[in-house]
């Protein structure tokens, strides 16, 4: 055995070398073909979470040939093998550990060719109830969808149906025959469109935080709600009770905007006079001016007389008014006497006292309203008449066209229902009938057979 190896050792150094290097290129061919090697091969092996995926069909599915396993069209493992199992293609799918946690118990599978070689893949939908599916686990037929092949379209077909689908192509093409550049340009108009459909929802996917953080809100504010319900209870009978005040309010209410065109009439016929007199009055203010400008030496002049003056004030007024206070003084004395008779007008007073109580007020227990009561109405009523809006905003008008059978039926139904009945008193509709004119009713042509 020495002197084979010793005579021969270039030999074996040539076979050794030619077993490395054989290795090596097998290694590099397996991680090329992407094949799954076993985890204790130093370099190229890898740990896989192994799950089962059952399919009506598993065509053309070829493991060990890297076909791939992806998410929203992320590799996330490989195809590891396929068998037949009870007449059901059972394929197994060796997925990378850290894709494991992405996949629940509702998870779906669609077997489909990447190219138009068939060359499979296994699109996965994570799903989102339940836990990942225990290692070597089976998921059922119902989650698995096999890739339907294009012949198998055409024989579930009926034969009527396969002869319009070949007059359809037939039609197609002759209808399209020498029409290439116009079918390019017309498919060529869609790019645009897609761009425009790509940044649309690019900004939906910006906003969807806003959107989600919206509705949280919306959910606190109708949690808030749920736990002040007495609140909004609260809340509804108050407006009831306004919507109510409202209502006893009708008839002042009606006054009123029946008065505001004739109000706005009048508004309109003053505003345009005192545009005129705008228009008069300038003249008048212009040739003012040189008078305002000559108003500053009038005033020094009245600032030099009450210098010059203060002297008189001071020398001769003053001691004036210190030598009649004992005239006044005097006349004091006058006043207490006249107290007397100031005492027999005061049954004058109670009288007039009497007649201001009428005016304004209200003794217990009596319903009606003293005079000072309604004047802050009347001065509402003259300013809601004289502007466009009211407390609620601008008033806003329009007109109400109906006619007789709509008249009729709103007065029979509002009655029923309060808030009706003050919605139809708001909205002034005519009545059907009325005495003074007689009604839209009157003059309405007559229904037919």
């Amino acid at each position: 055995m020495k002197r084979a190896l010793k005579t021969h050792f270039k030999d074996f150094v040539a076979i050794f070398v030619l077993i490395v290097v054989a290795l090596a290129v097998l290694l590099g061919i397996l991680a090329n073909q992407k094949a799954a090697l076993p985890s204790w091969l130093p370099w190229l092996g890898q740990d896989f979470y192994s799950i089962n995926a059952e399919f009506e069909s598993a065509q053309a599915i070829t493991p060990g040939q890297g076909q791939a396993a992806v998410i929203a069209g992320i590799n996330v493992g490989k195809i590891g093998a396929a068998s037949l199992d009870e007449g059901v293609a059972k394929v197994r799918l060796d997925i990378q550990p850290k894709y494991k946690e992405l996949l629940h118990g509702d998870a779906e599978f669609l077997l489909r060719p990447k190219t138009a070689l068939s060359d499979m893949v296994v699109e996965i939908d994570p799903g989102t109830k339940g836990p990942p599916p225990e290692e070597g686990s089976t998921l059922p037929l119902a989650q698995g969808v096999s890739n339907i092949q294009l012949e198998q379209f055409f024989a579930a077909l009926d034969g009527d149906t396969q002869d319009y689908l070949v007059l359809l192509l037939n039609g197609a093409g002759q209808g399209l025959d020498g029409k290439g550049p116009e079918l390019s340009k017309t498919l060529r108009r869609f790019g645009p469109f897609a761009q425009y459909t790509a940044r649309l929802n690019g900004t939906l996917e910006k906003r969807r935080k806003d959107i989600s953080g919206g509705i949280t809100a919306f959910s606190k504010v109708a949690t808030e709600l749920g736990n002040n319900d007495q609140a909004v209870a609260d809340f509804i009978t108050n407006s009831k009770d306004n919507l109510e005040a409202f209502a006893e309010q009708e008839a002042s209410l009606r006054e009123a905007l029946r008065e505001f065109p004739s109000t706005l009439q009048a508004a309109q016929s003053g505003l345009t006079r005192s545009n005129q007199l705008s228009l008069v009055l300038r003249p008048t203010l212009l040739g003012l001016i040189p008078g305002a400008e000559a108003l500053k030496p009038s005033l020094i002049s009245l600032q030099n007389l009450a210098t010059n003056t203060t002297s008189l004030v001071k020398n001769d007024i003053r001691p004036f008014t210190r030598n009649t206070q004992p005239v006044f003084r005097d006349l004091g004395k006058t006043s207490r006497s006249s107290e007397v008779t100031t005492k027999q007008f005061r049954g004058v007073f109670t009288e007039f006292n009497n007649v201001v109580n009428l005016l304004a007020r209200n003794p217990d227990g009596d319903s009606d309203e003293g005079f000072l009561f309604w004047a802050p109405w009347t001065a509402h009523n003259v300013n809601s008449s004289g502007t466009a809006q009211d407390a609620a905003g601008p008033v806003r008008r329009g007109i109400s066209t109906i006619n007789c059978n709509t008249a009729t039926i709103a007065q029979e139904i509002s009655p029923m229902i309060p808030q009706l009945l003050t919605v139809y008193r708001l909205a002034q509709l005519p009545p059907p009938t009325n005495p003074v004119d007689g009604g839209i009713c009157v003059n309405a042509p007559p229904a037919g057979p």
